[in-house]
């Protein structure tokens, strides 16, 4: 399959049109995603244009950034400087503080018990001086013990450099992660699969997710006349972009995963509740970064992969082993459909700098991340995995609210990446 330019999506549109409008049904799904809703019959691509976009915005995520906690910057820039992933450059500031404020109560204690003993030694020295009338050894005494404080400090201090040059030299000798995210690395693992379990279970009706209905005009290899046998999806979620490709494709077979079992439960009533056959798919929890991940995806050889709006909210750590198990899940020839945010998006702009945790990466409040892309970093990616670029772009469209009549700038990067038919020896 070459690049879908705009007279190939045009041509899969006009297919598209033609076969959706004659059989669709009514059924009413208001509790989840998949409502049977007509998809939709237009795809906007190029509203405006993304570096123009970017010319104007630049500055105002660069203030974001300089407003960021002075901590996450300086964890930021001695990742630059060092080469090192910012996850372990992170690691060991958050150690240092610690061990720093470990001595520093130990210094504390330290001084008091030595102000005590002090006032001991010379409470003892003026009663023996009384006692005895012997100044001159009891002058002796009070230099030795002087002496002897002296070296166990001096002791304590070579014990606590030396701790602090083991925990340098682990995190200068940590492997480091693809550089197209080398700066983005989040540490403390604050996208894991606990945050991700609490917000499905809390939104039990799944209608903040709606279904993607422009899917299969984004990505004509779903839509008809072509006719995957397999469709595998990372990252699935409640059935947002499977479930219109399962409407389109009534034959193909899906394999999804997601490291929510809720949500998953909550795709399974969407299906059946829209009258798609349980048997049509296997789901499975399973975290889309775990290298086992691979080997359990392999035995799929699947036609086409889906990874939608799920590698930016995972720990840049595992976008590239993310990609690694999509193109592990692909048969040779196989396609790798991803969709994200872009750099610049109205949505990264809106976020407090508080929530900054690396450039152009955030923590959201209910804990899950947010990673924002460039092509070049999405093809970096790609690359790393092993996999052919079929299409790496952005996609700018026009977001208006209706009620309130605001005009939101999105940019998204929209890619297809190819599973090589031959691997390189």
């Amino acid at each position: 399959m070459g690049p879908a330019g705009p007279a190939s999506r045009q041509h899969q549109q006009e297919q598209h049109v033609s076969s959706s409008s004659s059989g669709s049904s009514s059924l009413a799904c208001p509790a989840y995603v998949g409502q049977q809703n007509s998809l939709a019959a237009e795809y906007h691509s190029s509203d405006f244009d993304w570096q123009e976009h970017a010319h104007q915005t630049a500055e105002l995520v660069e203030k974001q950034w300089a407003a960021a906690p002075a901590a996450v910057r300086q964890a930021a820039q001695l990742s630059e400087e060092s080469g090192q992933p910012l996850s372990a450059v992170a690691a060991f500031l958050q150690r240092l503080h610690q061990h720093k404020q470990h001595d520093s109560s130990a210094a504390s204690s330290s001084s008091s018990s030595s102000s005590r003993q002090t006032s001991s030694s010379r409470a003892a020295v003026l009663q023996h001086q009384q006692q005895q009338g012997e100044t001159g050894s009891a002058g002796q005494q009070w230099h030795q013990q002087q002496q002897e404080q002296q070296q166990q400090q001096q002791q304590q201090q070579q014990h606590t450099q030396l701790q602090l040059r083991d925990i340098q030299q682990q995190a200068e000798g940590a492997v480091p992660v693809a550089a197209p995210v080398l700066q983005a690395a989040a540490c403390q693992q604050p996208g894991s699969s606990n945050e991700w379990e609490v917000f499905y279970r809390a939104h039990p009706s799944a209608r903040f997710y709606k279904e993607r209905r422009y899917l299969l005009l984004e990505f004509p290899c779903l839509a008809p006349p072509a006719h995957p046998q397999h469709i595998v999806e990372i990252g699935a979620g409640c059935g947002s972009s499977i479930l219109p490709a399962m409407r389109a494709q009534p034959q193909a077979q899906v394999t999804v995963c997601d490291v929510s079992a809720t949500c998953l439960e909550q795709l399974q009533g969407a299906m059946q509740l829209l009258g798609l056959a349980p048997q049509r798919c296997t789901s499975f929890v399973a975290d889309g970064t775990d290298p086992g991940l691979a080997q359990q995806l392999a035995s799929c050889c699947a036609d086409v992969a889906l990874i939608m709006f799920t590698l930016s909210a995972v720990e840049p750590a595992g976008m590239l082993r993310m990609m690694q198990n999509a193109a592990a899940s692909l048969r040779p020839g196989g396609l790798l459909c991803v969709r994200d945010h872009a750099l610049y998006d109205m949505v990264q702009l809106r976020i407090p700098p508080e929530q900054c945790i690396g450039r152009h990466i955030y923590k959201r409040g209910d804990g899950t991340l947010a990673y924002f892309y460039t092509t070049e970093e999405l093809a970096g990616l790609a690359a790393a995995a092993g996999l052919e670029v079929v299409e790496c772009e952005y996609v700018c469209v026009f977001n208006r609210n209706r009620k309130s009549g605001l005009e939101l700038r999105r940019t998204f990067v929209h890619a297809v990446f190819r599973r090589p038919l031959h691997r390189p020896r």
